[in-house]
């Protein structure tokens, strides 16, 4: 009978193999470079009839990394460690660009990591029921020796590890292989402190040149990080038509919303929607870039019509309107009136945005006023000046937020959402990213028929709603909302309904069922919209992913307001900080 020897072979993820080991007693020693470097090795089982290897087995392992960790704490400005941030700022202009990318790809890369643990396990289960699943198919089945005895491998799972049984002729011979400890963590990085032997962790670079931007308004003007993904949620409180205090003589509806809009531009929020070819005197051509080219000349004092446009804007919000030339050339004719004016009107000509009527200067235009409610308008050079000659005369178009003129054009770049809500919405938010929301109020309409009750004080309509509310917050269509129990004015407060004191003495009860039956058959019922103090979620259709664009980026919205959140651009946090620095020396 011939001799069986066990030996195991160890392949570690390095590339230099120790020498074998034997097993002695069932069990092995394994030593220490085996786990000594992050990555994939493998344990080879022989069994031998004392002349040859009749039969091997592989089992895959892994020593996974270690990742360090941070506390996220942020030098204050005016210490050693802020100076040093303003100092790199200065002279490496480029690592800003570099964290930028960083900034891009932060999100991805911390999910991935995240993942690398239980990517790792799974990978050494995966692999060990590849072994048992060869072993119970016979893949590892040795030929048969001289005695007709092949040997058989098999592996069952013990605490902290797994034994290993191979069976010959001579019996069944076992090894346990065990677990291996956990690797060393990474150095610990402290982000308070900058140093040569000492850096910032990559993370901590990108949160302090990338930092979370967070801005509300509508609309919202800000920088993020270009093709960095927006969070984008809009929200809105209830309204009323009309103006003035409700009453039964001036009565105001209260208005909820079935969809909301969010839109996403550049800095330029003027968008051509057609262009006009009537024009007898004078050719207009629009190329890609928005462009717009004149040619001809004018036979009378005119309104030169060049095309539609629709203005991405916030009513009541101040704008800029700058229009250049940038080729060509024109000549003034003779005449009285307008001389040279760029001007955007509604299409029933009632209201326009127009800036300085007696100009001449044809090589750049600036008009800032407040935008209009009217967001399709015409856009049109009103030249009363006949004789007006113009010759590949091209010019561009821009009209940006607040009152500052654009030094960079900009073609008109949008994205829009339209987010369909599953009813009508009298004041929530709806996120314009996931279409997740909420539903803040609700509304109770009122018919005359209700079981209203009225004491020395009081009128009241008890259990008049099943949910609690925020007695302060609310509107009625015709009557004034205000939370006072002694006031003229009707309120929600605890399930009930309540007139004011001195509002519930204008009304003996009957006159008072009469006024609301009354309205609801004249189909203007009294409505009473009130604040929830638990929101019902809500989900919208529509919701899109809203990627930031390159440099200034226009957020707004036909609710109330828009939150935005994103990174902010480093470029121009330096440009910024280079500013406030430099203001600070010259002081």
């Amino acid at each position: 009978m011939g001799r069986a020897d066990y030996p195991l072979l160890l392949h570690v993820p390095d590339g230099k193999d120790p020498a074998s080991s034997l097993v002695v007693d069932g069990y092995v020693a394994v030593p220490a470079s085996v786990t000594a470097q992050p990555g994939n090795g493998c344990i080879t089982f022989e069994g031998s009839d004392g002349t040859k290897t009749v039969t091997s087995a592989d089992l895959r392992y892994r020593v996974s990394a270690n990742s360090g960790t941070e506390d996220g704490t942020e030098p204050e400005p005016g210490t050693p460690a802020w100076q040093q941030l303003v100092d790199a700022v200065h002279t490496d202009a480029t690592a800003a660009e570099q964290a930028k990318t960083d900034a891009q790809t932060a999100a991805q890369e911390a999910a991935t990591s995240a993942a690398n643990a239980g990517q790792s396990a799974q990978q050494a289960a995966d692999n060990l029921q590849e072994l048992k699943d060869g072993i119970a198919n016979g893949d590892f089945k040795g030929e048969p020796g001289e005695d007709g005895q092949s040997p058989v491998v098999t592996v069952t799972p013990i605490e902290n590890g797994h034994r290993v049984s191979i069976t010959d002729k001579d019996g069944t011979k076992t090894i346990d292989v065990l677990n291996g400890k956990d690797g060393k963590d990474a150095p610990q990085i402290d982000d308070t402190t900058v140093t040569d032997s000492a850096p910032w962790s990559s993370k901590h670079i990108v949160d302090m040149l990338c930092p979370p931007l967070e801005e509300s308004g509508n609309p919202v003007v800000c920088y993020p990080v270009a093709g960095y993904p927006l969070g984008v949620k809009a929200s809105w409180e209830p309204t009323q038509e009309g103006s003035g205090e409700p009453s039964p003589d001036n009565v105001r509806p209260i208005k909820g919303r079935d969809s909301v809009t969010v839109e996403r531009c550049g800095q330029n929020v003027i968008e051509f929607l057609s262009t006009n070819d009537s024009n007898s005197d004078i050719k207009i051509a629009v190329d890609a870039e928005k462009n717009i080219t004149l040619n001809g000349a004018l036979t009378r004092r005119t309104n030169i019509i060049i095309g539609m446009c629709r203005l991405h804007w916030v009513a009541g919000k101040t704008y800029t309107m700058y229009v250049k030339k940038v080729g060509g050339s024109a000549s003034l004719g003779s005449g009285d009136g307008i001389t040279f004016a760029y001007s955007l009107f509604a299409t029933d000509y009632n209201h326009y945005f127009r800036g300085d009527t007696t100009s001449k200067n044809l090589d750049a235009y600036i008009a800032r006023d407040v935008a209009l409610v009217e967001t399709e308008l015409i856009f049109m050079l009103q030249c009363w000046r006949e004789g007006t000659v113009f010759n590949d005369f091209k010019f561009q178009i821009e009209v940006v937020p607040g009152t500052t003129v654009p030094t960079t054009y900009t073609p008109y770049t949008g994205q829009t959402a339209t987010l369909t809500l599953p009813c009508t919405i009298y004041g929530g938010t709806v996120d314009a990213v996931t279409g997740e929301g909420q539903n803040l109020y609700d509304v109770l309409t009122l018919t005359g028929e209700e079981n209203w009750k009225k004491d020395d004080t009081y009128i009241v309509l008890n259990s008049a709603t099943t949910k609690t509310n925020i007695p302060l917050n609310g509107v009625c269509s015709h009557f004034l909302y205000r939370y006072n129990y002694g006031g003229d004015s009707l309120f929600v407060d605890t399930f009930n309904i309540y007139l004011g004191a001195t509002m519930a003495k204008k009304y003996a009860l009957d006159e008072w069922k009469a006024l609301l039956a009354a309205q609801y058959a004249a189909g203007t019922p009294v409505q009473i919209c009130y604040k929830l103090a638990e929101p019902v979620p809500i989900t919208a259709t529509g919701a899109q992913p809203i990627p930031a664009l390159s440099g200034l980026n226009t957020v707004l919205t036909n609710a109330d307001s828009v939150a935005v959140t994103g990174r902010a651009d480093p470029i121009k946090r330096i440009t910024d900080l280079e500013d406030a620095v430099a203001s600070m020396t010259t002081t």
